[in-house]
């Protein structure tokens, strides 16, 4: 096999198009293109056109992580997704992901820390944010190590909460209890976290009478 002509690209001047015995094969970078000694005549067999092919598909799997990366903090898992509905195979995208974290550029655990932060000042429980980094493939010990660093919503703050959400309210009413489970409940906090701020609330009330 031969090739036969490397032609800078209409959209990207940056990137070339190579053609193998006159035909399109794959596109990469102008400098990758200049470093592997792709020009017109060389010949190639199909162990090098492998290697060109998975630089090609690798620099285009990496410019759209790092494009992605560029506009919000991402996790892996959100990495792999991406380059999956693009169609890269799982050897590219495992490339990509790796280099990234070895730069830097994906940090789960940096993630997970900084999710927990935003999710806790949304007054979500310790319950639903494991199930949300789960959900997002954060590993059970990655989030395990974030939730015990993390300043999660406690006892106090809830009573907080409940009071100047329930103002007025009679918080011994069996009803109005149940409405406040339900509504913690649905933000991820366990029963008896919810009724222990129930009762600290209930106790302030008391002393300001």
């Amino acid at each position: 096999m031969k090739v036969t002509d490397v032609q800078p690209q209409k959209n990207d001047n940056s990137r070339v198009s190579v053609f193998i015995d006159g035909e399109y094969a794959f596109s990469l970078d102008e400098v990758d293109a200049l470093v592997m000694g792709i020009k017109p005549g060389r010949e190639v067999d199909r162990e090098k056109l492998g290697e060109m092919v998975f630089a090609s598909q690798f620099a285009k799997a990496k410019n759209a992580a790092l494009k992605l990366i560029s506009r919000k903090s991402v996790c892996r898992k959100m990495v792999e997704d991406l380059l999956c509905e693009k169609k890269f195979d799982s050897e590219i995208t495992d490339a990509v992901c790796s280099e990234l974290e070895s730069l830097g550029y994906i940090d789960d655990y940096n993630y997970a820390s900084l999710f927990a932060e935003y999710a806790s000042e949304k007054l979500w429980g310790e319950r639903k944010i494991r199930y949300e980094l789960g959900a997002k493939g954060i590993e059970k010990s990655v989030i395990e190590d974030v939730l015990s660093d993390s300043s999660l919503a406690d006892c106090e703050t809830l009573s907080q909460v409940i009071a100047e959400k329930y103002v007025g309210a009679d918080l011994e009413d069996i009803k109005t209890k149940q409405k406040i489970q339900r509504f913690l409940a649905s933000r991820g906090f366990d029963f008896s976290v919810i009724n222990e701020a129930i009762n600290i609330c209930i106790e302030n009330t008391r002393d300001e009478i």
